[in-house]
């Protein structure tokens, strides 16, 4: 399945690029510790349940606007199980939640132009697969929890992809483009969840380029 870029959205939209996001009861717009600023939502989506979590598990995904970085790999090693304990945002430059239910804000992120996601079985030039199985570039680099808890996959960003800026917002630093903000330098970027952590453990986030 994919998830294939709709139309521009105006209004409050749950599967989006930009836009209001919705996130775990209670939590605040994350800041960037660097500035103090907002940090950019990047996107978020309803998890289809092909993906094997479960009903109702909702994904979203910001970043710094001041740090463009990817996450590290000091966690992640010949498939060994991750620490007790670990939390995929300890970085602090991003945050990705993974949560059932929530609350959509009523502010809209003022970085980039807010498109709505539709899925869809047939990809089209802009959009980002979701389910199945992951095509790495690189050697597999599956998480695997503390326990042995599972991780599914839940969708991936290909390399280069590029998510369009307002006018207004300044120019990302170390983008390959003017126009358009990237995720983790623009790698593609494998992102994984499990139903059987608490929220802090419950995604992963890798990248390959």
């Amino acid at each position: 399945m994919y998830f294939n870029i709709k139309s521009k959205e105006t209004s409050a939209c749950r599967n989006s690029i930009g836009g209001y996001p919705v996130l775990p009861n209670g939590t605040a717009w994350p800041k960037c510790e660097a500035s103090g600023s907002n940090m950019v939502m990047f996107l978020q989506f309803d998890v289809p349940e092909i993906v094997g979590l479960g009903k109702g598990y909702h994904l979203t995904i910001f970043m710094s606007p001041e740090i463009n970085e990817i996450p590290c790999f000091n966690l992640v090693a010949n498939g060994k199980p991750l620490p007790e304990g670990f939390e995929a945002n300890f970085e602090k430059h991003f945050k990705a939640y993974l949560f059932k239910g929530g609350q959509q804000l009523e502010e809209e992120d003022q970085y980039l132009v807010s498109y709505s996601l539709e899925l869809s079985k047939n990809s089209s030039q802009n959009c980002f697969k979701v389910g199945g199985a992951p095509e790495w570039l690189q050697d597999a680099e599956l998480p695997i929890g503390p326990k042995g808890e599972e991780f599914k996959f839940i969708a991936q960003i290909p390399e280069g992809h590029g998510f369009p800026k307002k006018t207004s917002a300044p120019e990302q630093p170390d983008s390959f483009s003017a126009n358009d903000y990237c995720l983790f330098l623009g790698n593609q970027i494998y992102i994984f969840g499990s139903s059987e952590l608490e929220k802090e453990q419950a995604i992963w986030v890798a990248v390959q380029g």
